[in-house]
């Protein structure tokens, strides 16, 4: 699987770590759910992600260092969440 739309769902609670598994996904929409806790750290797994899309959630936290490992990266969109911090 290279992309994965699962926005205005009402999906809540924790992004499962289990994500990491997806080693091909390129496009990761998420945006307007109801999902809650910490982005995982395991999002750093997806070396192929080249859009991010978690915005108009309830992330708490800060955005995980290991996302400037994600070389591929092009957009991405956290806003509309309760982070906190410097984007790394």
């Amino acid at each position: 699987m290279s992309d994965l739309y699962s926005d205005m769902n009402a999906l809540n609670g924790p992004i499962s770590t289990s994500i990491n598994n997806l080693m091909n996904l390129q496009k990761f929409f998420l945006n307007s759910n109801n999902f809650s806790s910490t982005i995982p750290p395991t999002l750093r797994e997806l070396k192929d992600l080249i859009w991010l899309y978690l915005q108009d959630n309830f992330f708490t936290g800060q955005l995980p260092l290991e996302v400037r490992n994600l070389a591929a990266l092009g957009k991405m969109d956290v806003s509309v969440n309760q982070l906190s911090g410097v984007l790394p």
